[in-house]
């Protein structure tokens, strides 16, 4: 699981993005993966799989983590304040 959350970290500090409030997938994502998602201030969208985990975090080195919150589909989902690349 860390390294899931390390490597979308990783390529959501590379992503390129659109219009202001507009999430776009990230032009780093693997082919056809919609997650992570980046708008051009610079905030990025998450969403992991994880439906027996009871709580899941993101780090952002230096940053307070971010908590994730639980969806009814066994998704957890988090928007990050704006972050630089």
């Amino acid at each position: 699981m860390k390294q899931l959350v390390f490597g979308v970290l990783l390529f959501a500090g590379f992503c390129h993005a659109q219009d202001a409030g507009r999430f776009v997938a990230s032009s780093t994502n693997v082919y056809g993966a919609e997650y992570p998602r980046v708008d051009n201030s610079g905030r990025v969208q998450l969403r992991v799989k994880a439906p027996d985990a009871a709580k899941v975090q993101a780090d952002f080195w230096g940053r307070p983590k971010l908590d994730l919150t639980r969806q009814a589909d066994g998704y957890w989902t988090g928007t990050t304040e704006a972050l630089v690349p």
